[in-house]
């Protein structure tokens, strides 16, 4: 059965936790139903190479639940404080992984949303930007819907503090970059069913998007990924709100 015919349930419920405030106990449970869940998506990355480049003492987790309290979805922000030439600023790193039982984008994407609103009021003043990794021609294309400005851009070139910014993060990361390519870089893991990527009614039906990536990130069933460089600030912020249904919109607007 493709993701497209999948039947899908909400979320029941949800948490957001910093990782290092969990007792050992507690924190291995909860970093060995992480790597299950993002080994839905991924193969050839064993639990220690996952924590190494996604999760560590200060990352920062919104989890959501299925009604029997299983693990249903969850988003790591990790929060980077660079000085790159005279430019302090600060960068989260995020991934987004659902269960395949569960439609739960629009949810995890409120809790992302607020949890950035969180971090951006601890420093107004400081530029703040996400970097992400498009490791599927699908992921990116979600990613050209939802945000209005995005590095590399196929309009305009990105600043060279920028791409500063992403090799400095691919560093800290352990994230080989590409030398042909500054924003490609070779992930820890390939995608476990490129298959079905290629089979679903989106990637058939194509787009300029899709088609960029590809031409892009060639060998992305391989573990070829793309980074990607949002700004965190007010147009984006509206542009995402604005992609979300009416009665989430209304919910982060409340608590925002």
């Amino acid at each position: 059965m493709s993701p497209d015919q999948h039947p899908r349930m909400p979320l029941a419920s949800s948490e957001r936790l910093r990782l290092g405030d969990l007792h050992p106990g507690p924190r291995a449970r909860l970093t060995a139903a992480l790597y299950s869940l993002w080994s839905e998506y991924f193969v050839g990355a064993d639990i220690h190479t996952f924590t190494k480049t996604h999760i560590y003492e200060d990352t920062r987790l919104i989890l959501g639940f299925g009604p029997g309290g299983d693990l249903a979805a969850f988003a790591n922000l990790n929060v980077y404080a660079l000085q790159v030439g005279t430019r302090r600023q600060r960068v989260i790193t995020s991934g987004l992984f659902i269960r395949q039982d569960y439609r739960a984008t629009a949810q995890m994407v409120q809790l992302g949303t607020r949890e950035g609103l969180r971090i951006w009021s601890e420093h107004p003043t400081q530029p703040l930007g996400v970097l992400t990794l498009a490791t599927h021609p699908l992921s990116f294309s979600a990613m050209s819907r939802l945000i209005r400005q995005f590095y590399p851009h196929p309009e305009c070139e990105t600043p060279s503090e920028i791409v500063e910014t992403m090799h400095t993060i691919a560093r800290l990361r352990n994230l080989p970059v590409d030398p042909k390519d500054p924003f490609l870089i070779r992930f820890p893991a390939r995608s476990r069913h490129p298959d079905r990527i290629r089979a679903s009614r989106t990637y058939r039906r194509g787009g300029p998007a899709i088609d960029r990536f590809e031409s892009r990130a060639p060998d992305w069933a391989e573990g070829q990924a793309l980074m990607v460089y949002m700004p965190f600030n007010t147009t984006n912020v509206r542009g995402v709100i604005r992609q979300l249904p009416a009665a989430v919109r209304a919910r982060l607007h409340r608590r925002s």
